[in-house]
């Protein structure tokens, strides 16, 4: 569990194994109230504000260590369930899209100028 933690110290909040009657009492009244629902054996919660690389590092972690299994979870407004977290984990991360659309904003005119200094060259 340690190992768990030092991975999603930079990316979470908060992750702690907490007391389903506790929790499920902090819960009570919140938006986040349908979670309670999932909490059914020994319980650890991660608050995050990117879920999609802490999707990743559980997701990751779950398969290397059976002993973990994921439950479920909630993203914006919406539960998710077992397939629902895992899908999330399987989306490239924020950077990744970002270096696509980079790339794909690039290289227009990338093969703009090899195909200007080719046609440069032919003519000398």
């Amino acid at each position: 569990m340690e190992t768990l933690r030092n991975e999603l110290r930079p990316l979470v909040s908060m992750f702690k194994v907490v007391k389903n009657r506790l929790m499920k009492l902090a819960l009570k009244d919140t938006n986040f109230e349908a979670v309670s629902d999932l909490m059914k054996r020994p319980t650890a919660v991660a608050v995050a504000t990117d879920a999609l690389a802490v999707t990743k590092v559980l997701a990751k972690f779950a398969e290397e260590h059976q002993k973990l299994t994921i439950v479920g979870g909630k993203m914006d407004a919406e539960l998710l369930d077992v397939n629902g977290v895992v899908q999330l984990s399987k989306l490239p991360s924020l950077l990744e899209i970002r270096g696509t659309i980079a790339r794909i904003l690039i290289e227009p005119a990338s093969r703009l100028a090899r195909v200007s200094a080719e046609y440069g060259k032919k003519e000398n």
